[in-house]
């Protein structure tokens, strides 16, 4: 035994001075709980690349008929969007907590579309110029066409307007050769986009903007409404909740959805909450003469998210093959953040943690000998 520590006065200094060497492990410890939070919370828990998850599944359209072309149409465009759909983890908490969730959750992704708006329009009127003009669209920059689009949304009366679609075409044909968009070709398509406006605009009350000009092409594509039939939307929104709302069950699939992403939100309200209450014990530590804290709870259900998100998907990828290995490669997620978080928590807690806290308890069965 260290005869430094025969006297109890010594011992209990040297406790002392031990604990102090657990206050930079506190705040290291809080700062990976601060950034496992923040991460779960407000970063991806789960992204979708659409135009990956269409080149994976390809539309069927060879039933033949109106309803090909319709798909045939929704297919060009979806093939060249380049928006992720994402979900972060308090976009699914809200879902989970609210009494109808498939309206939150169509809220949540016509919030992310919209986003995208420009460059969504800008893809669609691409595809529907290849596809007039028999041509691919690998060699098409989308982005070239985002000026003429906002010169379209800004535009003052017909005229500017068709100024606009003018320019708008003319950009288009140059990307894809004067020789494949002949004369004849682009003048249909200033038609079609022109005719395209003007539907838009009725629907709005003369406002046109990107958003309302793609949800009313595709509810003319897929609801029919150029018949006269079917509804017309003009917002992401609306267009996800009407597409959500005619899913097979009923209300008995709307109820089941509902009691499982209750589920699913309450999991992730542990899994966040037990990061959150490491945090607050490692924070009132910092002023309590004892700074030692138990991390098993976070060290069992911390890495439950990055599992559930990340490290799944990758086996379903590996194991599935085929087309769900094609559509799964196109989910991609941020919980790795966490799970960084709970891997370093292990290696803070076995190498520098736990050997602190070892001579504290070694040193504290020499007080108590003591009596």
């Amino acid at each position: 035994m260290d005869t430094a520590y025969l006297d109890p006065a010594a011992l209990r200094r040297e406790v002392a001075r031990r604990q102090r060497r657990l206050i930079p492990v506190n705040l290291v410890v809080m700062v990976l709980c601060v950034a496992a939070v923040l991460s779960l919370l407000f970063l991806p828990l789960f992204s979708v690349d659409l135009a990956a998850v269409y080149a994976a599944v390809p539309a069927s359209s060879e039933e033949g008929g109106a309803e090909e072309g319709a798909e045939a149409s929704v297919g060009d465009f979806l093939a060249e969007i380049e928006v992720d759909i994402s979900v972060t983890g308090l976009g699914l908490i809200e879902v989970g907590l609210v009494e109808k969730p498939l309206d939150a959750l169509a809220e949540q992704l016509g919030g992310t579309l919209a986003e995208a708006s420009d460059s969504l329009a800008a893809n669609m009127i691409a595809a529907a110029g290849a596809a007039a003009a028999e041509a691919g669209l690998d060699g098409v920059d989308t982005d070239a066409l985002l000026d003429d689009l906002r010169a379209l949304e800004e535009a003052q009366g017909s005229e500017q307007a068709d100024e606009a679609i003018a320019a708008l075409v003319a950009d288009l044909r140059t990307q894809l050769g004067a020789d494949v968009v002949t004369d004849e070709v682009a003048a249909d398509l200033q038609q079609m986009i022109r005719d395209r406006y003007d539907e838009t605009v009725s629907h709005t009350g003369g406002r046109f903007d990107s958003e309302a000009f793609v949800c009313v092409a595709l509810s003319s594509m897929v609801n029919g409404s150029e018949e006269g039939t079917g509804e017309v939307y003009t917002s992401y929104t609306e267009l996800l909740r009407s597409f959500l709302g005619e899913l097979p069950g009923g209300d008995g699939a709307q109820d089941t959805f509902h009691t499982v992403m209750l589920a699913v939100s309450a999991a992730l309200l542990v899994f966040i909450g037990v990061w959150a209450v490491l945090f607050l014990f490692a924070f009132f530590r910092l002023f309590a003469k004892n700074k030692r804290f138990l991390m098993w709870y976070v060290k069992i259900f911390g890495v439950f998210p990055c599992l559930l998100f990340g490290v799944l998907p990758l086996v379903g990828k590996a194991v599935a093959g085929g087309e769900i290995a094609a559509v799964l490669g196109a989910v991609s997620t941020l919980t790795w953040i966490s799970g960084g978080c709970w891997v370093l928590l292990w290696l803070v807690s076995i190498f520098w943690a736990f050997p602190i806290k070892r001579k504290i308890r070694a040193l504290n069965r020499q007080l108590k000998a003591f009596g």
